[in-house]
């Protein structure tokens, strides 16, 4: 497993009491009728954050929004690049949203005045990890439908994981409120990936998130 979030701190025992009930809150989200668009308000979108104080950040706090910046990148990036060589409905629409959350995050970044490590082109990282993944996830996705399905959900898999890792460290309202609608954002197109994948007779196996959680994101798909 490839793992981008080392540069986080271990959890807390009261960090892990904070995220286990932050995944309580929010696991029925992920049992919505799944559809590709997103589900993400205009806070998600990173419109009307005036209403939330600027905060200091903590270093776990800047990382993690100069990570979901990238990691959002990496999404597009790669569904945009798959849509191309399959021309699968799921990442023409989902690709959209994925710019969407780039946006949301680049609001964060220029909202506390961080360094935006997102490149203009394709499939270029600041982030050697997220670089070495894109090129992971091209590697497999383009050898089949099925493999480029399977891509999608690591992604969104992927993305979940560590927005509760970073939600979990996190207090700042403004951070709270755009990180949890990117994730029932991810939810959903995890969701619209898994639909297809076994339209397809392709199944899927958590990489990143619990099984015990994807179970309840994909419960009667």
């Amino acid at each position: 497993m490839v793992t981008i979030h080392s540069s986080l701190n271990s959890l807390t025992e009261s960090s892990l009491l904070r995220r286990r009930s932050f995944l309580a809150s929010l696991a029925a989200i992920g049992l919505a009728a799944c559809t590709p668009e997103d589900t993400v308000s205009s806070h998600g979108n990173g419109e009307g954050l005036s209403q939330y104080p600027v905060e200091s950040l903590n270093e776990a706090e800047e990382a993690g929004i100069l990570q979901l910046r990238e990691e959002e990148k990496l999404a597009r990036d790669v569904y945009t690049l798959l849509e191309e060589k399959w021309g699968l409905s799921a990442f023409s629409q989902i690709k959209p949203s994925e710019q969407k959350h780039m946006d949301a995050v680049a609001k964060l970044i220029n909202r506390y005045d961080l360094l935006d490590p997102a490149q203009e082109s394709i499939g270029i990282f600041e982030n050697q990890k997220i670089s070495s993944l894109f090129e992971t996830l091209m590697t497999k996705g383009e050898q089949s439908e099925v493999d480029a399905l399977q891509v999608g959900m690591t992604v969104e898999d992927v993305d979940i994981y560590d927005i509760d890792e970073i939600l979990s460290k996190n207090d700042n309202q403004d951070i709270q409120v755009v990180f949890t609608n990117l994730r029932n954002g991810s939810i959903k197109h995890l969701q619209r990936f898994y639909t297809d994948l076994k339209t397809l007779g392709g199944t899927y196996e958590p990489q990143y998130i619990s099984q015990e959680l994807f179970d309840q994101l994909t419960i009667g798909i």
